[in-house]
């Protein structure tokens, strides 16, 4: 019993302990410029029993109410809005749950200063739980300003960007065929100003011919649902056609409906330009083949000032006979020779064609004063000509070249 008044002592000092901590906390939480909130969840299974017991005198300033103006009542007597953002329900689980929970609030009504904050729930005992929240709308709004600011110059380097791209594109509503934007790309291969197409569809720019051939493309584009590539012409303001290749992309909204048309105009001139000139040199290059092949087929060999040599091989046709005559009548008349030599040693055909040649050649050589002789005559073929009763008067005849070529030469 001596004991008792020591221990009434030590619980006395305790409780003194307990009641100066409380009250340095107490300040601690009045003098922070973090909201404070401390609330009881009167019934746990009922989040609207939510109740404010608390609140230190930064929330004023931070909502634009007084913290004696809400101590007492319910979340949703003080904060209505809050409850469809899900906010006393996920206090009331902090309480349950232990767990804290934080996020960013929108709020504002009739009494509290519309803004943002951010607001962090910690659990206490006895089914409590404090709130520190902040006003961070200035920090919002210049987040917000960042954003649009980056938003902004983003936007304006797309633009540019899209505005250089060395190929035409334009974009047209899918729904009513309006144009919605154009590059510079496309006043340079159209002749028309950059705002010349914009709010406009081809039946305002187009007769209704091509108008229509235009719509029945992009509809073929927008009903399969992916690029389409086309070549075409199109027409400058000067009425000159180009070559292009038109690629159509149908750009469909959430739903999967078409809803733009991405156009994109490909300039094909240069490869064009290219093109024909490669067929243009090829068909050179063909030509001065073909020349030489036909030199090569009727080659005509000078053996003296006044003997030319013209051996023949293959078969002879239409053309290579009227060949044959001209490219011996030049030689005659280049080299001022008196006997054309005409080898037929190769020849392994001879028909009334063939003969006919020998003949005209004969006849013609003879108007330049010179004479056609015929050699490399095998039997079978003195005997073709005897059958086809071809006439070789006045044209000379010996069996051989070399027969042909010494009476040249001795003559």
């Amino acid at each position: 019993m001596q004991g008792e008044p020591n221990g009434t002592h030590d619980l006395a000092a305790e409780n003194a302990a307990l009641r100066a901590e409380l009250a340095r906390y107490q300040t601690l939480v009045a003098q922070m410029t973090l909201g404070a909130y401390i609330y009881r969840l009167e019934d746990r299974a009922d989040d609207h029993s939510l109740r404010m017991v608390v609140a230190n005198q930064a929330v004023e300033a931070l909502t634009g109410v007084p913290a004696s103006a809400q101590i007492g009542k319910t979340l949703d007597e003080n904060f209505p809005g809050l409850r469809e953002q899900g906010i006393p329900q996920a206090y009331a689980d902090v309480v349950r749950t232990g767990t804290p929970f934080a996020q960013e609030v929108a709020y504002g009504d009739g009494r509290v200063i519309s803004s943002a904050f951010a607001v962090r729930a910690l659990p206490l005992p006895n089914d409590e739980l404090v709130v520190f929240f902040d006003n961070i709308t200035a920090r919002k709004q210049a987040e917000s300003l960042q954003n649009s600011q980056a938003l902004h110059e983003s936007q304006e380097l797309l633009e540019t960007l899209f505005d250089h791209l060395p190929i035409a594109v334009m974009l047209k509503d899918a729904t009513d065929g309006r144009y919605i934007l154009r590059n510079s790309a496309c006043q340079h291969l159209l002749g028309t100003p950059v705002g010349g197409l914009i709010g406009k569809s081809d039946y305002d720019l187009f007769s209704q011919a091509i108008a229509d051939t235009l719509f029945a493309k992009e509809q073929a584009a927008l009903s399969a649902g992916v690029p389409l590539t086309l070549p075409e012409e199109i027409f400058n303001s000067d009425h000159v056609a180009t070559p292009v290749a038109i690629t159509r992309v149908p750009i469909p909204d959430e739903a999967g409906k078409p809803r733009y048309l991405l156009i994109i105009i490909n300039d094909l001139s240069e490869q064009k330009r290219a093109l024909d000139e490669r067929e243009a040199l090829q068909a050179q290059i063909i030509a001065a083949q073909q020349s030489a092949l036909q030199e090569l087929s009727t080659p005509l060999l000078p053996l003296s000032n006044k003997v030319v040599l013209m051996p023949i091989v293959g078969a002879m046709d239409s053309r290579r006979a009227q060949q044959v005559i001209e490219t011996l009548l030049e030689g005659v008349a280049q080299y001022k020779a008196e006997i054309a030599i005409l080898d037929i040693t190769g020849v392994q055909v001879v028909d009334t064609q063939v003969a006919n040649t020998f003949i005209q050649s004969a006849r013609a050589v003879q108007l330049l004063g010179a004479r056609v002789m015929l050699t490399g005559i095998r039997p079978e073929v003195a005997q073709t000509l005897v059958q086809l009763g071809v006439d070789l008067q006045g044209m000379l005849t010996r069996g051989s070249l070399q027969a042909g070529i010494a009476y040249a030469f001795n003559r």
